[in-house]
């Protein structure tokens, strides 16, 4: 419906991969038509190109409820960083079936469980 075609549209705006308010809306709408790995790899780009959106995506209960699920930004001692940065995230560069437990690729750097 709407929300496809609305997907459709950011993902084709020529400038969508380095706006990080097309980038954090892309993640939204993945999220709601149940895409979490692009979800996710959409929400952490948007973060890249604008740290705020890490706060911001705390309100928005699309993203907050990736962001707990993930464990996108636990606090490790005192350094606020992304748990996917942290020792033993990753199995071979392969998601050990957290993300969409289809065992594949969670995007670029994206989430995966923690060893």
């Amino acid at each position: 419906g709407d929300r496809q075609m609305t997907y459709r549209i950011l993902r084709a705006e020529p400038d969508a991969a380095s706006t990080p308010d097309i980038q954090y809306m892309l993640a939204i709408l993945a999220s709601r038509l149940g895409d979490e790995e692009q979800a996710v790899t959409y929400f952490l780009r948007s973060v890249e190109l604008r740290e705020s959106l890490k706060f911001r995506g705390n309100l928005d209960p699309e993203i907050s409820r990736l962001i707990r699920k993930y464990g996108l930004f636990r606090r490790d001692g005192n350094r606020d960083a992304p748990s996917w940065e942290r020792p033993g995230f990753f199995v071979a560069g392969r998601v050990s079936g957290r993300c969409g437990g289809s065992g594949g690729r969670c995007g670029a750097g994206g989430p995966a469980r923690r060893l």
